[in-house]
C-alpha cells in the first residue's frame, strides 16, 4: 500500500502533512520498503506520523522519534522508539546515534528554526548511513521571518543549500572550489517545493567516454570550444536499474541465509525447539535448523553497509569472519564483494569448524559455566562450510579457511596481513579476547570492527571492554541490535 493510501486510511494517532509531499515520500522511502532501516523522525507531532512510517516500511524499520517535549513519549510502542532532546545540541544527537547507530533516512520536520535546522543538518548528515537519505520539509519557513528565515537571508536553510549545490559539483569547478566530504558522500540533491531531499552515496570517478561512430561533431565551427573530458579507468557509474538488483539480491540472499525465505524451523534447544518465529529469526535470536545463518538481518546489513563504507574510503585489507558457524556471514561478505564488482579483497574464515572449546575459566574466569562446546548444533565441519559457499556460486579463491583453535591459528597470520573488516562470533571471553589480541593490530585505520555477542554474552562483553581500555581505544561502540556492537577504528592521528 502507498504512503497516501496509508494516510488516507489512517485510524490512529492524527498526521498532518502537505498533500504534494507524499509523492516525494514514495519516491525515496520505497527502497525501504520490507527492509531493515532506522528512520529517525525529528519532531513528533501527535504521533501519526511516527505510526505511518511504521506501517509503510514495514516490520523491519526501527522507527525513533526526537522531540523536545517529554509528552511525546507516549507515542513509544513496538518498533517506535522517542528520545527527547533539543535537535540543535550535538551532544543529545550523538547520544541517540550511538544508541540506534547511523540512521538510513532522517526527516526533519522539527521546529523549523533555520538555526536549528542548518545546526540539525551539520551534525547528522554526516553520521546518516553512507547510502542514506536526508530530507528537510516545510522550508517554506525558509522565507518567514519568525523562523529566523527571509528571501536570500544568509543563515537560511535556502541558502545553505546553493553554497551546497557548488560543493556537490565542485569536482567540476576548475580548482576555484575545493571538494569536501560533502562532495565526496553525495549523490544527489532534489529540491521541491518547500522540501529538500539530499541521497548520500560514494562517488565512482567522473568518467564521460565516447561511445558510437565520428559525426559532425568532431569538426566543430571555429571559435567553438570543444568539451574535452577527463578520461578514466573507473568503471562508470552503475545505472539505478542496476543498483536496484542488486539491493534486491542482497535482500533475497539475506532472508534466504537466515531461513526467513522458507520459514526454517529452530534447532535452539529449548521451549521454540522445531518452530519458526518470525520476529526472533529476523533479530537473530535463535538456531536455524538448516539455514547458514543465525546473525538476523540487522546484522548482515550492518556487514553489508561497513563493506560499501570501506570500499567508498579506500580503507586497504581483506574481510574476516573469526568464528563462522554453517558460513552465512561469510557468504554474506563474499556476496557484497561479487555485487559491487571489488575485485581485490578475500574473505577469511577463521575457526575450529568443530564448535567451542570447553571454557577455560582458571584461565579466563569470566568464562566459568559457559560451556557451549555441549551442543553439537554449533559444530560445523569445514567440509560443510565449503559446500555451503559452492551452493551459492560463490566459492573460489577469494574465500579461504583457516582451520583449527585460534589459540593456534591466529598468531601464525602473517604479520603484513591487513584487514579493512574484523568480524568477531566467538562467544566466549578466551575466543573474543584471543582475536581481538591477533587481529586487531592488523586492522587498517577506518576499518571495522564488529562484535556479534556483546550484549548477549556478558563474557564475551567483559573481553571487548578489557582490551579497549587496556589499549585506550575510544572510538565509540555503535548498537546494530539487540547484541551486535561494532566502531571503526580511529586513525594514528585521532588515537
Amino acid at each position: 500500500m502507498s504512503i497516501w493510501s496509508q494516510f488516507l486510511t489512517n485510524d490512529g494517532r492524527r498526521i498532518h502533512k502537505w498533500t504534494h509531499y507524499f509523492p516525494i515520500y514514495e519516491d525515496h522511502f520505497r527502497r525501504y520498503v520490507n527492509r531493515p532501516c532506522t528512520f529517525v523522525e525529528i519532531g513528533c507531532g501527535e504521533g501519526g506520523s511516527l505510526q505511518l512510517w511504521k506501517r509503510y516500511l514495514g516490520p523491519f524499520a526501527r522507527i525513533v522519534g526526537i522531540d523536545i517535549d517529554e509528552k511525546s513519549l507516549a507515542f513509544e510502542e513496538d518498533q517506535i522508539a522517542v528520545r527527547i532532546g533539543d535537535q540543535k545540541d550535538a551532544e543529545f544527537l550523538a547520544s541517540v546515534v550511538t544508541e540506534f547507530g547511523f540512521p538510513d533516512v532522517v526527516l526533519d520536520d522539527g521546529s523549523h528554526v533555520m538555526s536549528d535546522v542548518v545546526a540539525t543538518f551539520g551534525y547528522l548528515y554526516p553520521r546518516t548511513a553512507p547510502t542514506g537519505i536526508y530530507v528537510v520539509e516545510d522550508l517554506h519557513t525558509a522565507y518567514w521571518d519568525e523562523y529566523e528565515g527571509g528571501v536570500r537571508r544568509a543563515g537560511t536553510f535556502i541558502e545553505k543549500c546553493k553554497s551546497l549545490i557548488d560543493e556537490l559539483n565542485a569536482d567540476h569547478a576548475r580548482g576555484a572550489l575545493a571538494p569536501t566530504e560533502f562532495t565526496r558522500t553525495t549523490l544527489s540533491m532534489h529540491v521541491y517545493d518547500s522540501v529538500v531531499v539530499f541521497e548520500r552515496g560514494a562517488h565512482l570517478r567522473k568518467h564521460a567516454p565516447r561511445i558510437g561512430r565520428e559525426s559532425h561533431l568532431d569538426v566543430l565551427p571555429a571559435g567553438i570550444p570543444r568539451i574535452d573530458f577527463v578520461a578514466s579507468t573507473t568503471k562508470p557509474p552503475r545505472p539505478d536499474a542496476t543498483a536496484s538488483i542488486r539491493a534486491a539480491y542482497l535482500d533475497l540472499l539475506a532472508r534466504t541465509l537466515t531461513g526467513i525465505l522458507y520459514e526454517d524451523p529452530t534447532c535452539m534447544p529449548g521451549a521454540w525447539f522445531g518452530t519458526y518465529d518470525r520476529d526472533r529469526r529476523a533479530e537473530g535470536r535463535d538456531w536455524p535448523a538448516r539455514a547458514e545463518s543465525m546473525v538476523g538481518l540487522h546484522r548482515l546489513e550492518n556487514i553489508r553497509r561497513c563493506i560499501e563504507l570501506i570500499a567508498a574510503d579506500d580503507v586497504p585489507g581483506d574481510l574476516l569472519e573469526a568464528g563462522v558457524w554453517r558460513g552465512g556471514a561469510s557468504i554474506y561478505m563474499r556476496a557484497i564483494l561479487e555485487t559491487d564488482a571489488i575485485p581485490d579483497r578475500i574473505v577469511w574464515l577463521a575457526d575450529s569448524f568443530r564448535g567451542l572449546p570447553p571454557p577455560a575459566s582458571e584461565r579466563y574466569p569470566a568464562d566459568l559455566g559457559l560451556d557451549l562446546s555441549i551442543f553439537p548444533e554449533l559444530a560445523v565441519d569445514v567440509a560443510t562450510v565449503r559446500a555451503n559457499f559452492e551452493k551459492y556460486g560463490l566459492l573460489d579463491d577469494r574465500v579461504r579457511f583457516i582451520e583449527g583453535w585460534f589459540a593456534d591459528t591466529l598468531p601464525a597470520i602473517d604479520p603484513r596481513q591487513r584487514f579493512a573488516l574484523i568480524r568477531l562470533d566467538g562467544d566466549l571471553y578466551e575466543s573474543t579476547i584471543l582475536a581481538l589480541d591477533h587481529l586487531y593490530p592488523k586492522l587498517s585505520p577506518n576499518g571495522f570492527i564488529l562484535i556479534d555477542d556483546y550484549g548477549a554474552i556478558p563474557a564475551c562483553r567483559a573481553a571487548v571492554e578489557d582490551y579497549r581500555r587496556n589499549h585506550a581505544i575510544s572510538a565509540p561502540i555503535v548498537e546494530v541490535d539487540w547484541t551486535g556492537v561494532y566502531w571503526r577504528k580511529e586513525t594514528e592521528s585521532a588515537q
